[in-house]
């Protein structure tokens, strides 16, 4: 069963504020760390992996180009979570979503796990660049819960929307918990901020896009990005 929490079964944060008149600016530091934490531990293994004395010349360069990356990618989160604040404008420019997915998932590798793609090719569909972010939280979390597999996989519907899934064989989400998991602050992460899913969503949704979770217990589980109609097929028009 697929569910979406709503952000209003939160609980009210107000008594929280009117204890810490500082809670406002704790969480703001949080959410910026936390979207800051994914792309800043690629840069720090491409790093420590150029800096090692037996790396080779050439794949020195390919560290550091990809620690480059990570570097403006950290940039392109910043300028999201200013454009958040301010209510701006996000970057709606089109890229091709293979070249976006698998950027995502090759920032956020992590040792033991293994990322396969389904129903992906270049030039199959496009989805706005600002997404980024959403696609390396849930690769992050699903190479989290897996035991071994993360799958990311592509589909369209029959009325025409493009759909990615990313599934994890870890050990799934119990009702309960499911249907918190977009509640600000909620999470079961003994070290997580319960920001991840709640700021993808949001950023989801302002490209408008919409983000779901299906998850059994015993089964993994798989968050769905349903991209909106004004998602293009193929190479753009000249």
């Amino acid at each position: 069963m697929v569910r979406e929490s709503s952000i209003t079964d939160a609980p009210r944060a107000s008594t929280r504020g009117e204890e810490d008149p500082l809670g406002p600016l704790g969480r703001l530091a949080a959410c910026i760390a936390h979207e800051l934490n994914n792309p800043l531990d690629g840069c720090l293994r491409f790093l420590e992996l150029a800096l090692d004395r037996r790396t080779k010349a050439g794949k020195r360069r390919e560290f550091l180009l990809q620690a480059k990356e990570g570097l403006g990618r950290m940039a392109e989160v910043v300028r999201e979570l200013l454009a958040f604040a301010r209510g701006a404008a996000l970057e709606t420019r089109e890229v091709d979503l293979h070249e976006l997915l698998t950027q995502a998932a090759r920032s956020v590798r992590v040792d033991g796990t293994r990322t396969t793609f389904t129903g992906l090719a270049p030039g199959l569909a496009r989805a706005a660049g600002g997404l980024f972010p959403v696609f390396t939280n849930l690769l992050r979390n699903a190479h989290e819960a897996a035991r071994g597999r993360v799958e990311v996989s592509l589909r369209r519907t029959r009325r025409g929307r493009w759909v990615v899934a990313i599934r994890d064989d870890g050990p799934g989400i119990a009702s309960p918990a499911l249907g918190r998991v977009f509640e600000p602050f909620f999470t079961t992460k003994p070290e997580g901020t319960g920001l991840g899913l709640p700021i993808a969503r949001h950023v989801a949704r302002r490209h408008g896009a919409r983000l779901l979770l299906q998850s059994r217990p015993g089964e993994g589980t798989a968050a769905l990005v349903v991209l909106p109609l004004s998602a293009r097929s193929g190479e753009p028009s000249p």
